[in-house]
């Protein structure tokens, strides 16, 4: 509706497996994308230029660039009267037909809507979902490549934890952008 240029486009996103085990995995994930109406294929031949036991390429998904929306969205939200404040931590609602916020810092937002969308709700937290909410740390790698090495499309692997592959094409390389690899960051992990 608001038109914001984030190099939004469509592009192939293949799942694939390592073994045979996650090969038969993907079988069945393709019977049950078969039976939601989201058409894809799978293959186990050598397409993909890295050993693989076997893929599942599902098209016409969406890319577009984030950041660029993200800004973008930022402004339009400027411009309707939206106010965002960064970096200020909400301690307190008190809601009511005007709600009052309270922050970390020196002053008190009021607003007619308040919208709580983070990982941890302000208190009272419902106790079960107290212990199944944790903190992830992520890995992301961009590289830059030579063009037209990888096709632009979306590669993702069916290990735990998972990694991702995301191709941009650019006008005189293409960037790669690896990530993956989450786990819980108040669980230590042991280098090798």
């Amino acid at each position: 509706a608001e038109h914001i240029e984030c190099d939004f486009m469509r592009c192939p996103a293949y799942v694939y497996a390592r073994d045979a085990k996650g090969a038969k995995r993907l079988k069945k994930t393709l019977s049950a994308l078969d039976f939601v109406g989201t058409k894809a294929a799978f293959s186990a031949d050598s397409a993909l230029g890295f050993g693989a036991s076997g893929y599942l390429k599902i098209d016409q998904q969406a890319k577009y660039n984030p950041l660029k929306y993200l800004f973008a969205l930022v402004d339009v939200c400027d411009k309707s009267g939206i106010q965002i404040y960064e970096q200020t931590e909400v301690t307190k609602v008190e809601k009511g037909a005007v709600n009052i916020l309270h922050t970390n810092g020196d002053y008190t937002v009021h607003a007619a809507h308040v919208l709580e969308a983070t990982h941890y709700p302000l208190s009272p937290q419902p106790l079960k979902l107290l212990f199944k909410k944790a903190w992830y740390t992520t890995y992301v790698l961009e590289i830059f490549l030579p063009k037209n090495i990888l096709p632009e499309a979306l590669f993702i692997d069916l290990a735990t934890p998972y990694h991702y592959i995301r191709v941009d094409t650019g006008s005189d390389r293409d960037r790669l952008i690896i990530g993956g690899s989450d786990h819980r960051s108040d669980i230590k992990i042991s280098e090798k």
